[in-house]
């Protein structure tokens, strides 16, 4: 009887909920089923069942034990016809005959199975009592914790959801934080190559500014031995004007002293002409030396500052790459929390898919907000209006449901998970309001909404603007 009370319960209880999915950009839809019983009326069922088959056997045992009657007269029967049989022959006629229906008499009365087997049948009938009051209270308690963990179950399932929902907004945040990081990693490459550029640039002309002065160095150089040159020749000149005046005082020829003294003057004049013109050359060679020595000092400190923002860019780049990471690692993360709310709300869907309540939640969630009779809902499911009422209420309390006299709809799903997200915010300000106020922490907001700025960006969009 129990191996067959077991069985009941494993085929009762082993039906699979039927459930069916959709799938969407964005997301992953749940569509409620066509038809299913409600958990509590297959409990129902299933004690119910387990109650005829007690009964069943119960009377069974009962007509077995019942049955044994005609067995026990058709054995009393027989024996009598051999005591007659015997007592017929023993000669006493008669008496013997009188004696044998007597006792035939007596036995059956002491041998009735209504009156031996009248504990037995009482016991059957007290355990007929026990098994109907025990499957009763059974059913009730079992019914009641189905209904509890049902609403647990619509609870939680309401609470992963949101959950979910949040965490696919969370997830596209983090994506886009990493295309932004990646964004700001090509252009601080671009501006890193481009600034490679302009250095290799300022080394070439660098290099040909000090060709260039070392050639004006060689040119001044050759200037300078012009002039010692000159100089010389001016010297000569004028010792020899000297030997001619001695000469002219000697001869005392004022004529040929005038002519030699006119020309020596003119020779003297060119040769003063000459050294003017090497004088200027060589002041503006000077002047153009000190140029380039200005010039390359100017570019030497370009080429200095170029090698620190270089190096300023290069650390920049390796902090968005690390930030980067950093942000996918986060969105990874955020997907794979994603992906395992979604498996546990499908779970959670082929466990609630047949409770009524939910069935109404669905027809109302795929109306897409738009107001419905709770009559009409009520005749298409097959459940008094009243109840599916009462029914609805903790759908109500969660922020799902709407409803309006006698109409009734689904709330949108994001508008719940904001309101969701709003009330943890709250608590978690609430909780750092506390913990400042004790003195024990300090809870400080890290955003990576926006990448870090630097100086060259900040001047930027101010000339921009």
């Amino acid at each position: 009887m129990e191996e067959k009370t077991r069985r009941l319960m494993e085929d009762a209880l082993s039906k699979e909920p039927r459930f069916t999915e959709t799938h969407a950009a964005g997301g992953s839809q749940q569509s409620p089923p066509e038809s299913g019983e409600a958990g509590p009326a297959q409990v129902d069922e299933t004690f119910r069942r387990i109650q005829v088959r007690f009964q069943d056997m119960l009377s069974s045992i009962e007509e077995s034990v019942k049955s044994a009657q005609p067995s026990v007269d058709s054995s009393i029967e027989a024996t009598f016809k051999t005591i007659s049989a015997s007592l017929q022959a023993a000669g006493l006629g008669v008496f013997g005959a009188k004696a044998a229906r007597m006792m035939k008499e007596e036995i059956h009365k002491s041998f009735s199975v209504d009156l031996l087997l009248r504990p037995v049948l009482a016991a059957i009938a007290e355990c007929r009592s026990e098994i109907d009051d025990m499957i009763s209270k059974t059913a009730r308690g079992t019914s009641r914790r189905l209904g509890q963990s049902q609403i647990r179950l619509q609870a939680k399932a309401v609470q992963m959801y949101s959950r979910i929902v949040e965490q696919e907004k969370q997830l596209e945040v983090a994506v886009a934080h990493v295309r932004k990081w990646r964004q700001r990693v090509a252009e601080l490459e671009e501006q890193l190559e481009a600034q490679r550029t302009q250095a290799s640039h300022m080394d070439a002309e660098i290099s040909r500014l000090r060709e260039t002065m070392r050639s004006m160095s060689d040119e001044v150089e050759a200037r300078n031995e012009t002039i010692t040159r000159l100089e010389g020749d001016l010297a000569k000149a004028a010792s020899q004007i000297e030997q001619q005046k001695a000469l002219l005082a000697e001869l005392g020829s004022a004529e040929e002293m005038m002519r030699s003294f006119e020309r020596m003057s003119m020779e003297l004049a060119n040769a003063q002409g000459r050294l003017k013109e090497a004088e200027e050359r060589v002041a503006q060679k000077d002047a153009m030396v000190q140029y380039m020595r200005e010039e390359m000092a100017r570019m030497e400190d370009e080429r200095a500052a170029m090698d620190a923002r270089l190096n300023k860019l290069n650390d920049e780049v390796i902090a968005a790459n690390a930030r980067a990471g950093s942000v996918a690692e986060e969105a990874k993360a955020l997907k794979l929390e994603v992906d395992e709310l979604k498996a546990r709300w499908s779970l959670l869907f082929s466990v609630a898919e047949d409770e009524p309540s939910f069935q109404a939640y669905f027809l109302l969630a795929d109306k897409k907000s738009n107001w419905l009779p709770i009559s009409h809902l009520s005749s298409a499911l097959g459940i008094p209006s009243v109840r599916l009422k009462l029914q609805m209420e903790k759908f109500v309390e969660t922020g799902l449901v709407e409803i309006d006299g006698d109409r009734i709809r689904a709330r949108n799903i994001s508008d719940a998970a904001r309101e969701l997200a709003g009330s943890d915010a709250r608590l978690v300000e609430e909780m750092k309001a506390s913990l400042e106020e004790t003195g024990s922490v300090t809870l400080e907001a890290f955003d990576i909404t926006e990448p870090p700025l630097d100086e060259d960006d900040t001047e930027r969009e101010a000339d921009d603007k």
